[in-house]
């Protein structure tokens, strides 16, 4: 990877900073890790800055590191930005990637403040000042003018350098996404997620069979007649498959609702909190894979 930033004042350019190397650590809570060079310009005789970096990708913040502090002189200086972000945002951008994309395109930001002074006129390179310019040794703080920069990552890098870096063998992190706000179908579904929400609450107190009432209720909740949800969906394969798996998931949320009649569980809910886990995890999965199909075949329709 490669970014390079020009730290400015007014129009004279105090330092540079580039960025060539990405790295992450972390699986619950992934770390990416970004690194390079600072170098002063001819003219600067030393500069002291607190800058911070903003991570982008489209128009989703990936993440942003806390505020650096870098002590310039006749050397420069190594640089190390810690950026926090989460699995939720590293998926977004592998599915973001289309499969003929060889690259991974990112937006890098740098934002802050800085302090420098400037060496004596004979030793300025061109011997001009600009009328915004310190007079020699005395220091003149500044903030940066905005400062971004593309990233471009190969795939095969990024996934060496990151994903590979934060994935776990031991967990596998599932994020669903319902229908948005501002979508009609977060309207039409909005009692479904309510019912989802109450599961939730239900399965974070221990109740694990209200789990399993509120989850029936959620798929009762979704709007139209059940036989006729799926009306939408115009291939008769995935419309009769979609269905299916609507009357599988209603039949075993239904079983949890209900104590044994026979067996070690007479008498019982037969459902513990594993049980409950795994039907929220279903049924989220389920609403956000019903919602995406159906407003893509309404997308379709008009089109």
């Amino acid at each position: 990877m490669h970014a390079r930033f020009d730290v400015l004042d007014s129009i004279r350019i105090i330092s540079t900073i580039e960025l060539k190397r990405i790295g992450a650590s972390g699986i619950l809570n992934p770390r990416l890790d970004c690194s390079g060079d600072a170098v002063l310009m001819p003219a600067v005789k030393d500069a002291r800055l607190e800058v911070s970096v903003r991570l982008e990708y489209g128009t989703e913040l990936i993440g942003e590191s806390r505020s650096q502090r870098l002590n310039l002189g006749e050397y420069g200086s190594q640089v190390s930005f810690e950026i926090v972000t989460s699995q939720r945002l590293l998926r977004h951008i592998t599915d973001g990637l289309p499969s003929s994309q060889p690259t991974v395109q990112m937006t890098a930001r740098l934002q802050g403040v800085g302090w420098y002074t400037l060496k004596a006129s004979g030793e300025l390179p061109d011997g001009n000042r600009t009328g915004s310019d310190p007079q020699p040794g005395e220091p003149k703080e500044f903030e940066l003018k905005e400062a971004r920069s593309s990233i471009s990552i190969e795939r095969s890098e990024w996934y060496r350098t990151v994903v590979a870096q934060t994935r776990g063998e031991q967990y596998r992190f599932l994020e669903i996404a319902l229908p948005r706000s501002d979508s009609a179908l977060a309207q039409e579904w909005g009692a479904a997620v309510q019912h989802l929400q109450n599961a939730e609450r239900s399965y974070t107190v221990g109740d694990d069979a209200a789990v399993f009432a509120q989850l029936r209720n959620a798929l009762d909740a979704l709007p139209g007649a059940k036989q006729e949800i799926c009306n939408g969906i115009r291939d008769d394969r995935k419309r009769r498959a979609v269905d299916d798996l609507l009357k599988q998931v209603g039949e075993y949320l239904h079983l949890g609702r209900h104590v044994s009649a026979s067996g070690p569980e007479s008498g019982r809910v037969p459902v513990d909190h594993v049980d409950a886990g795994f039907a929220i995890d279903l049924v989220r999965t389920v609403l956000s894979h019903l919602s995406s199909i159906l407003s893509t075949e309404e997308n379709r329709a008009i089109s």
